[in-house]
């Protein structure tokens, strides 16, 4: 495939494919780096979405755990 027609496919596939574009007036080659660029940030932010509820779950488990083991040793020592 030659290089116009690498473009052509490309533009195609935007038009096509990524809701809301062409939203800028930009080349096709443009307008891929920047919907790349915006991906990566948004996957970056939904990474650190995902490890800070990793980390909050993880602290509520901790916690249930501890009452959990409060409760048995309390109800161990009642009877």
């Amino acid at each position: 495939m030659n290089a116009r027609a690498e473009i052509y496919a490309l533009a195609n596939f935007i038009l096509v494919e990524v809701p809301g574009e062409p939203s800028q007036s930009q080349g096709v080659g443009h307008t891929a780096i920047r919907i790349i660029r915006d991906q990566r940030a948004r996957i970056e932010a939904l990474e650190l979405a995902v490890r800070w509820a990793q980390q909050y779950f993880w602290r509520i488990g901790e916690k249930a755990a501890e009452a959990m083991m409060s409760a048995a040793l309390r109800d161990a020592q009642h009877e």
